[in-house]
């Protein structure tokens, strides 16, 4: 896949997602409360910044003191 590639602890994880995320999509990562989404997104934003790629991390729950 042409893309953003990102190394991932979980293989299965990995493989689901296809190895990376499109060169240019939007990622929303959806759930419900205490279901991992933060550690998540988190995951792969370092991920993707350790790749060397520019990454923007959006969260409506949170503020810049938390």
């Amino acid at each position: 896949m042409a893309g953003y590639n990102f190394v991932l602890d979980r293989d299965e994880l990995n493989q689901m997602l296809g190895g990376g995320f499109p060169k240019g999509s939007l990622i929303m990562i959806d759930g419900p409360s205490g279901s991992g989404k933060s550690a998540l997104c988190q995951r792969f934003a370092y991920g993707l910044l350790d790749n060397k790629n520019t990454v923007t991390y959006i969260s409506t729950q949170l503020t810049t003191k938390n």
